[in-house]
């Protein structure tokens, strides 16, 4: 009696060409249309998606996810509220401490009744690259785009053992902190509206610190050094992956090529 459709597609879907088509469609089938959507505070989104944008090989940088066209929500939500009419839009920030045993799944599976929900012995974490990684994908792919190898890559560099002080966020702390002012506002009618009229923040974790430590993070030779030695390491398959793109033999020459590139 109830189908769940889900796709990160769907939240710009109705700016779309083509998107009456689909619409149509979708109320000839569904006729009771709900729209459940998860939103993350800008500062984190921001960085986020552009992290995930540099490893599918599409960069988006982060001055063009922090412009009103990406980053102000309330645009497209309120757009799938006139679609679907007042009160058929569930509104859920992506904060842990606001999920349902601080877990997305178990969150998501209370909005639809699912309340005894477990995950399977397999369950598959969503596992982030650390900027480092970014980088030095991001600098094979500028010699191989082979897309069989890309995955094969990325799955030894989520694989490899972590070195201290690799990650650093792409959004620096002033930047952090201009996306949590510039879209507070915004956020905060979203929370009155979709979720509570007497409550005055959508997101309730700590506001970013403008002054935190910080370094732009660089990709140098010492760290190009570090990845192809623990590639060679582990597995000779994506090691040769590495000697095909550089046509190099050995790490000093692959680490060579791949310097030169930067």
């Amino acid at each position: 009696k109830s189908v769940l459709l889900s796709s990160e597609c769907f939240f710009k879907m109705h700016t779309k060409e083509g998107f009456e088509v689909f619409w149509d469609k979708a109320v000839e089938l569904f006729g009771d249309i709900k729209i459940i959507v998860y939103v993350r505070r800008q500062d984190k989104w921001v960085e986020s998606r552009h992290r995930h944008s540099i490893v599918s090989g599409n960069e988006f940088p982060v001055e063009m996810l922090s412009r009103p066209f990406f980053s102000n929500y309330k645009q497209f939500i309120d757009k799938w509220r006139d679609l679907v009419g007042e009160g058929n839009v569930i509104l859920k920030p992506f904060e842990r401490q606001q999920f349902v045993k601080g877990d997305v799944c178990q969150d998501f599976a209370h909005i639809l009744g699912a309340t005894d929900l477990k995950p399977s012995e397999d369950t598959q974490v969503n596992v982030g690259f650390s900027s480092q990684r970014i980088l030095f994908r991001k600098l094979v792919q500028k010699l191989n785009s082979d897309e069989a190898d890309m995955h094969r890559l990325n799955r030894m560099l989520l694989k490899l053992p972590n070195k201290e002080g690799e990650d650093q966020p792409f959004v620096s702390p002033s930047q952090q902190v201009k996306l949590y002012n510039q879209y507070r506002p915004i956020n905060q009618q979203l929370v009155r509206e979709y979720i509570d009229p007497e409550r005055s923040e959508l997101f309730l974790d700590s506001a970013p610190n403008g002054d935190a430590p910080w370094v732009n993070p660089e990709l140098d030779e010492a760290n190009i050094t570090y990845f192809v030695n623990a590639i060679q390491e582990a597995s000779g398959e994506i090691f040769d992956i590495l000697r095909r793109a550089t046509k190099a033999a050995d790490v000093d020459s692959i680490v060579e090529k791949l310097n030169s590139t930067l």
